[in-house]
């Protein structure tokens, strides 16, 4: 990842990208262009603080599917701070981060209506929040927790998008195509290193 220059306004857009599929470019896409950002980063887990799943796909394959699928989109970029690090990362530690990597820049974090419920119970969030505005993506009849100050979590009526990196493994592993769902250069990436044909 390239720090320079630094942008005006980034988001921050975390997940296990397992794999990184149009659903999320699109979702990426479709809030650049609502909150007139200069970037948006994608940042891989390496392990998810409240989910648990086995058979996660290598740190490597999962940055390599990033940097394909990110390769024709300037405003999009990722970093590995988080598979780096190692081990559990948390919000709040990812955002010191950046804050520090990006000083003068307003910052935004990206999550799924989904998540909103449980964002009260993540660590340190009113420090989150006076990092960063919460983001938040396909809200559906989700509305902003009582705890939560409703000036730093905005709410979109994003594109409801209705690909999901399980089925798409799903799919893989029984060999069906996912031609529709996968950029170009992540299917072809997927098929070169046959990542789950296996599973």
């Amino acid at each position: 990842m390239n720090p320079n220059p630094a942008p005006k306004k980034a988001a921050l857009f975390g997940g296990t990208f397992d794999p990184v599929h149009r659903g999320h470019l699109q979702i990426a896409a479709w809030v650049r262009d609502l909150l007139q950002l200069d970037k948006i980063v994608f940042i891989p887990n390496y392990i998810h603080p409240l989910r648990k799943r086995g058979n996660i796909t290598s740190s490597e394959f999962r940055l390599q599917m990033l940097k394909a699928a990110l390769q024709d989109f300037p405003s999009f970029d990722y970093d590995p701070v988080e598979i780096e690090r190692g081990g559990i990362s948390y919000t709040i530690d990812t955002l010191r981060y950046f804050h520090d990597l990006y000083p003068k820049s307003e910052l935004f974090f990206l999550i799924g209506a989904d998540n909103l419920t449980e964002f009260p119970k993540w660590k340190d969030p009113q420090d989150i929040l006076a990092l960063a505005k919460i983001v938040v993506y396909n809200r559906g009849t989700a509305s902003v927790p009582a705890s939560l100050p409703s000036d730093r979590v905005i709410l979109t009526d994003s594109p409801h998008i209705n690909i999901s990196s399980t089925e798409i493994r799903k799919r893989l592993a029984a060999g069906l195509s996912c031609d529709h769902m996968l950029p170009r250069a992540v299917l072809h990436f997927i098929e070169k290193n046959q990542v789950y044909s296996a599973r």
